[in-house]
């Protein structure tokens, strides 16, 4: 089954990738980019110029079944088909749809993706996507639609297009003396990335002149100026043509590929735990100095330093003789590859399926410079699909692991939005974690018999168990122990609504159907059709619908009984806590003296069993000011974690709680421990718990 390319209908295609992580809780300089002004990366608009709608509030429904009796051929016959099924949908004559996407699956159905509007406005995580067969009939529908949107009240621009041009050619007077020639009648109005952001938007006049940089790239005949509605210039892109992609999202990558000639290097690189491994992978070399650059001109792929980008948005490319390449990055570069080959043999070209160049910020460090032992998708920055790698651990020993990065733009591509909290995050973690299991089954032509994430550098790195996800703190079903409860806010100290635990759900169906025996190859089809089908809100009950569909849809009938049976086990239909404890568990509650701190995501209760380095974290559920925690029967230690800076730590002693200095040798102390007994409630005082921050 093939997965094309995207075929961009909407007149703006811009990302709206959310950064996404892995573990709970990737020369040429761009300052020298043609064009930048200076001010493009720190530029104030003002907040008259942001028009940008939340999605509170959207309805979101799957419809698994043909409602539609036309033959559907083109965008404005599925228009007509998703219009048909608006009260279906929760959605009125209000609702306005813009065409995003066509996404066609060799042999299979087409998708048309559409993005909700409020006047010339996208509505943030609203989008509806119509289902059509190769037959041309509408076969399904998933929608998440904000009912009742009204357009936001826009300032008037103090600008029209005609000053726009003045501003332009004055700019370039003033910057370098150049006369700037405006192509007539081409001056429009977009929506643009607000500068250092990366789902923000600005409206922009977008003013087209000839290219006058002397320095500017090859090809490219045209620049493409933008200026916000308060006459602010920003910058310019060199494009080749007015009106292009590149040019209507504001949006190009700036590294010149075809200015050095491709060649392999070939070496040997050391491993975890000693070994060595031969390797090849593409490097760029300088024509003049002969110096290699860890960067691919096939695929659109560079390496390098995250500190330099991070800190100036300067593009610092990892080089050297052949010699100085980095192991660890190295062998991430090279997963990557692998990876990105895979997607690219079933017709899904670089991580987004655009064929957009690739960014890989590699030695992952901190504000102050210490190196952190992390690996995500960055999203989408200056033209590129961005990953950040580190050097403290070998993530490119892990080929899931790099996979399940890949991936995250993947599904932020097919979704248009992640909405990155409660059961959404955690259906967007296990489908990174699904398929990046599978991939590295399939490339590497061996079954996972321990169903391990993370586990090609040693047990130790190990991040998720899919076949027993009690293993690392995680649940098999809905309020199982280790379930945490969606959260009102999503921040770190609830993991965005146990987003890194609750993804175990998910999981756990793939290690089911791989037990039936659905082969990885049918399985990566299956999970990516719903990566295709899914809206940004889809949750778990709207899995529990959604797969059925799609496992017979792909013809996969022979597993529907093992799919049915894992979708009951998993309790995906369950959205309130049920009352019954699990099997050897008890119950730790909480009645937390604010509502307002743990709606606002500042409260994290963690619960270690004696002589653990592991316990369940979990924290008021939202709404309200209620903590409750199935954990298995025995002795813990029960420590808090209040506000997310400058944070007070609290240990739970003798029936009520006691601030300390850190988390760190509460352990210590012989009244720590609190008995959790078989079938009862342990009812936690809240004496001592501070009220706000």
């Amino acid at each position: 089954m093939r997965y094309p390319t995207n075929k961009v209908l909407g007149v703006v295609a811009a990302s709206l990738a959310i950064a996404t992580t892995l573990l709970t809780g990737c020369g040429a300089s761009m300052s020298s980019q043609s064009g930048q002004s200076e001010a493009a990366g720190s530029q104030s608009i003002s907040e008259a110029t942001e028009k940008v709608l939340s999605g509170e509030g959207v309805v979101s429904k799957f419809i698994g079944q043909k409602f539609y009796d036309k033959k559907v051929t083109n965008e404005n016959e599925a228009l007509e088909a998703v219009k048909s099924a608006y009260s279906s949908m929760g959605a009125d004559d209000s609702v306005v749809l813009d065409l995003n996407a066509v996404r066609p699956v060799e042999g299979g159905n087409t998708y048309y993706i559409f993005q909700q509007k409020a006047g010339e406005t996208m509505v943030y995580g609203a989008s509806v996507k119509l289902v059509v067969n190769k037959d041309n009939d509408v076969v399904a529908l998933s929608s998440s639609i904000l009912p009742n949107v009204k357009a936001p009240e826009l300032t008037e621009n103090k600008i029209d297009a005609k000053k726009a041009e003045e501003i332009v050619v004055n700019s370039a007077k003033e910057k370098g003396g150049a006369d700037a020639k405006v192509v007539p009648d081409s001056t429009e109005q977009t929506l643009i990335t607000l500068p250092g952001t990366k789902d923000r938007y600005a409206y922009a006049w977008v003013v087209y002149t000839q290219n006058y940089l002397v320095d500017s790239e090859k090809d490219m005949a045209y620049l493409a100026h933008y200026v916000d509605a308060q006459g602010n210039y920003l910058y310019a892109l060199p494009i080749s043509e007015p009106h292009n992609s590149d040019a209507i999202a504001g949006d190009k990558a700036m590294f010149d590929f075809d200015k050095f000639t491709q060649d392999t290097w070939k070496g040997t690189v050391t491993l975890h735990d000693g070994s060595t491994k031969e390797i090849s992978v593409p490097v760029l070399v300088d024509p003049e100095s002969k110096e290699m650059i860890m960067a691919d001109a096939k695929r659109k792929i560079l390496c390098v330093d995250y500190a330099t980008y991070n800190k100036e948005e300067k593009l610092s490319p990892r080089t050297g003789d052949g010699t100085t390449f980095d192991n660890t990055e190295l062998l991430a570069y090279e997963s990557f590859i692998r990876v990105w080959d895979y997607y690219d043999s079933i017709g899904w070209t670089a991580p987004d399926g655009e064929g957009t160049p690739t960014l890989l910020l590699m030695d992952y460090v901190d504000e102050n410079g210490e190196r952190q032992d992390e690996a995500y998708y960055t999203g989408k920055k200056n033209g590129f699909q961005t990953f950040t790698f580190n050097r403290l651990n070998p993530d490119g020993e892990n080929l899931d692991i790099i996979a399940h990065e890949f991936t995250h733009c993947v599904t932020s591509t097919t979704m248009l939005t992640n909405i990155y909290l409660n059961d959404m995050g955690a259906i967007n973690e296990g489908m990174s974690d699904v398929l990046g299991n599978l991939i590295q089954m399939i490339v590497e032509n061996k079954p996972d018999e321990a169903w391990l994430m993370g586990a090609g550098s040693g047990k130790e790195r190990t991040l998720r168990n899919m076949k027993d996800p009690h293993e690392h703190e995680q649940p098999e079903y809905t309020w199982d122990i280790y379930y945490t409860p969606h959260v009102a806010e999503g921040t770190d100290l609830n993991d965005m609504g146990g987003v890194h635990i609750n993804s175990s759900l998910l999981n756990k169906l793939s290690y089911r159907l791989d037990q039936a025996g659905m082969s990885p190859k049918d399985q990566f089809a299956f999970w990516l059709s719903i990566a295709l089908t899914m809206t940004p809100h889809t949750d778990y009950p709207q899995m529990a619908e959604m797969l059925p569909w799609v496992l017979a849809d792909l013809g996969f009938s022979d597993h529907a009984d093992a799919l049915k049976t894992a979708i009951e086990e998993a309790k995906l239909t369950v959205t309130e806590d049920p009352g019954t404890m699990p099997k050897g568990s008890g119950l730790v509650s909480l009645d937390y003296p604010s509502a307002e701190l743990g709606n606002k995501g500042q409260v994290r209760i963690l619960l270690v069993p004696k002589g653990s380095t592991k316990g369940a974290v979990t924290y008021p559920a939202a709404n309200t000011a209620k903590v409750a925690c199935y954990v298995p029967a025995g002795e813990y230690i029960i420590a808090a974690k209040i506000g997310a800076e400058n944070s007070k730590y609290f240990a739970y002693r003798n029936g009520s709680w006691e601030q300390v200095d850190t988390l760190e040798g509460v352990a210590d102390n012989p009244n720590a421990l609190t008995a959790v007994e078989e079938g009862k409630t342990v009812a936690l005082s809240a004496d001592g718990l501070p009220t706000s921050l």
